[in-house]
């Protein structure tokens, strides 16, 4: 299965509202949880990553995950903005990264472990990321995500 689509956390949209994110300048990571982490569709009120259990680890893979590169927010039409990075890469090295299910897209260097944005469904089974082996998540072109009026 494809992963799927990046959907905001019931949170997001109440904190963009209120200027919690500057999608032009603030930092934010890609943390992969496993397959018994909190589902973020069945809890509403998550808001900060750590409120998220069962991170994933090993191999290069560290707590907190990795920060997104090249992020943008532009206008892509009248009307509509689309926020976008560089595809998302890491190589298990020593051990493997084990268990991997989601990923989760949060804003980085803040309190309580920075506020959610997004999140993906990797797979519809949890997966392992075997030693010597690269997981790529690369960005939809249209980006990871659009807002349009």
């Amino acid at each position: 299965m494809a992963a799927t689509a990046w959907a905001f956390y019931h949170t997001t949209k109440k904190k963009l509202g209120e200027g919690g994110y500057n999608l032009s300048t603030d930092l934010f990571n890609l943390a992969l949880f496993k397959t018994a982490a909190t589902n973020p569709a069945d809890n509403p009120a998550l808001s900060v990553k750590s409120q998220i259990s069962n991170e994933c680890s090993g191999g290069a893979y560290t707590a907190g995950g990795k920060t997104l590169s090249a992020n943008t927010w532009t206008a892509t039409a009248t009307s509509t903005y689309k926020f976008d990075s560089s595809d998302w890469v890491i190589t298990a090295t020593g051990t493997a990264i084990s268990a991997v299910l989601f990923a989760g897209i949060y804003k980085s260097a803040s309190a309580g472990g920075g506020p959610l944005l997004c999140y993906s469904q990797l797979s519809t089974a949890a997966f392992d990321v075997t030693t010597g082996n690269t997981l790529t998540i690369q960005m939809n072109a249209a980006g990871i995500f659009t807002l349009a009026g």
